[in-house]
């Protein structure tokens, strides 16, 4: 290349990425550790190269064995062998790319760095050809922010522990609890026992009903039985729900701590509240939105921080990392593999999901399994469905303020039903509506 164009060399690893694929095809376990760098296929410069980890991670995240011969029937299987110069060959020259998986992650950061590289050159031209645009200069500066955005990468390994966050101590993590994990909310376990490993359960509401808060309490609860949660917060960042974490667990009105408002005893309360949050084994990412990168992280927490519950904040903001036209396909990908996960993993997976704006069209505001965003695959592969309705958010007044009901609306093995909690809107959570609170 001449001019002002890079160095080829700048934009491409060809030997990074067959050393990449080489070694998670000749050992799978290196796979996770891979992923948590390279989540999606599209870190790769070839087009051959990023079918063959599609395709490898792909079988991974199915539970299925890996190597040369069943890479090959996968290939044949999507109709990708032979094409584009993607040959038996070509596969057996990555394999003899790497003795062993031992550097799959050095590989792999460079693969990641020329990625990044080609984005930068990308973002460079984008400039470029906004300078030459000849349209209104807000417009154009407008423009030339998002490009410099889209530069930041995702950094799907950034998981933060709340314990360095709260008060800068490390805790020790206490095991998890295998099989039913409770949800601290007796009128919910009545119905459903607690929530089971291999479980995804759909946690559905229109904005303001307080799915993130059910969410929040539930995950404190189990944190405090001892049971490791990862959470996916993808609609807020990681300060912010600290921050309702704190406010919640204190009973110390957010509004008031915003305004520095709050009295010495409400300062005491957060001090308290943010120091057994220190102690709690509860982990947060705001970055990782693909089933890959999630599964990745999961899969690295699990083994060394005991992770025992996932919660996902929300399927709306989450991709499959692959560009698609249809959304509804996209979503049946990504509930399928998140199911997946749940029983590869032995693990119960909850999932916050919108519901439909046509609940608001109707006469009866109490939402429907058909109100769910793309409710077919959801519906389908969810263990447990538990829908969100305030009657007081609607105007009804002939229950008290701040009643929830919650509607079982499916259960794969027990009894559907509406129970009834108590939503305390000043601290975002939930409790029994016959439980004293603070």
């Amino acid at each position: 290349m001449t001019g002002n164009l890079p160095d080829e060399r700048e934009l491409f690893s060809i030997s990074a990425e067959a050393a990449v694929l080489g070694s998670i095809i000749i050992d799978g376990k290196c796979i996770p550790d891979v992923m948590v760098i390279l989540p999606t296929a599209e870190h790769f410069y070839f087009p051959k190269n990023r079918e063959i980890f599609d395709a490898v991670v792909s079988m991974h995240l199915g539970g299925g064995k890996i190597d040369a011969v069943l890479l090959r029937a996968e290939l044949e299987q999507r109709g990708r062998l032979n094409k584009d110069e993607l040959t038996v060959e070509y596969i057996g020259r990555v394999l003899d790319s790497v003795p062993s998986s031992d550097n799959a992650e050095y590989y792999a950061r460079i693969v990641l760095e020329k990625f990044e590289s080609r984005k930068r050159f990308a973002a460079v031209e984008n400039m470029a050809a906004i300078v030459r645009d000849k349209s209104n200069p807000d417009d154009k500066l407008q423009l030339m922010r998002d490009v410099l955005d889209g530069l930041n990468p995702a950094t799907t390994n950034s998981v933060t522990d709340v314990a360095d966050v709260a008060c800068d101590i490390t805790v020790g993590m206490r095991n998890g609890q295998a099989g039913i994990i409770k949800t601290g909310l007796r009128a919910i376990d009545d119905q459903i026992q607690g929530i089971h490993a291999g479980q995804l359960v759909i946690i559905a509401g229109r904005t303001s009903m307080g799915k993130t808060a059910l969410a929040l309490t539930m995950l404190v609860a189990m944190a405090r039985r001892g049971v490791g949660v990862l959470m996916f917060t993808l609609e807020m960042p990681v300060r912010d729900v600290i921050e309702r974490l704190v406010c919640s667990m204190s009973g110390v009105n957010m509004v008031r701590v915003k305004a520095n408002t709050t009295t010495a005893a409400e300062n005491e309360r957060l001090c308290g509240a943010g120091l057994e949050l220190a102690h709690l084994p509860i982990f947060l990412n705001s970055s990782a939105n693909t089933p890959g990168q999630q599964i990745a992280i999961l899969k690295r927490l699990k083994q060394t921080k005991n992770v025992g519950v996932v919660c996902i904040d929300h399927l709306g903001f989450m991709t499959t990392g692959r560009k698609s036209e249809n959304r509804t396909q996209e979503m049946s990908t990504i509930s399928r593999k998140i199911k997946t996960a749940a029983v590869t993993e032995s693990i119960p997976i909850i999932a916050l999901s919108q519901l439909n704006r046509s609940v608001e069209g109707r006469t009866e505001k109490r939402p429907r399994l058909s109100d769910l965003r793309e409710s077919g695959c959801i519906e389908q592969d969810a263990d447990l469905v538990l829908m969100l309705y305030r009657p007081g958010y609607y105007g009804e007044n002939s229950e008290p303020e701040g009643t929830t009901e919650v509607d079982i609306c499916k259960q794969r093995n027990g009894p559907t039903g509406r129970v009834k909690l108590r939503f305390l809107s000043e601290f975002a959570a939930f409790a029994d509506r016959t439980e004293d609170v603070f």
